[in-house]
Formats: structure tokens, sequence, C-alpha cells
């Protein structure tokens, strides 16, 4: 079960990271989403490395988390 789980944040943190990329790259004018996108695939990735105690991956999406939260923000303001 715990290494199933950690396919699945794994795997939806890398994909989730390829679609924001994807969307920031095509310049549609949804950029706020790619916010969103890259908000859910760093705290997937957060709690990854939290299971896995990886502390320096955990203080590197925390960062990730709080850019996403921040992206999200200005892009609605």
């Amino acid at each position: 079960m715990t290494k199933d789980l950690n396919k699945t944040l794994e795997w939806g943190g890398a994909t989730l990271s390829i679609a924001y990329s994807l969307l920031i790259a095509s310049n549609t004018g949804y950029e706020v989403f790619s916010f969103v996108f890259f908000l859910l695939a760093a705290l997937l990735l957060f709690t990854l490395a939290v299971r896995k105690r990886m502390w320096g991956w955990t203080t590197m999406q925390a960062f990730y988390i709080a850019t996403g939260v921040y992206g999200i923000y200005a892009w609605s303001t």
C-alpha cells in the first residue's frame, strides 16, 4: 500500500508538472490554470517527500507551494 501511494504521488506530481509547463509555454492566456497545476503538483510532491523523509526536497516543495499560492493570487487580482 505504501509503495502504491508513493508511486501515485510521484506520478501525479510529475504529470501535473508536465501539464503546467506545457500550459505556460503555450502562451494561450490560461496561465492562471498553470499555477493551479503547479500548486497541486507541489502538494503531491511535498507529501511524497515528507513520507520519504527527504527534507531538502520537502523544503523545495514548500517554497513551490508558496509560489503557487502567490501566482494564483497575483493572477486573480
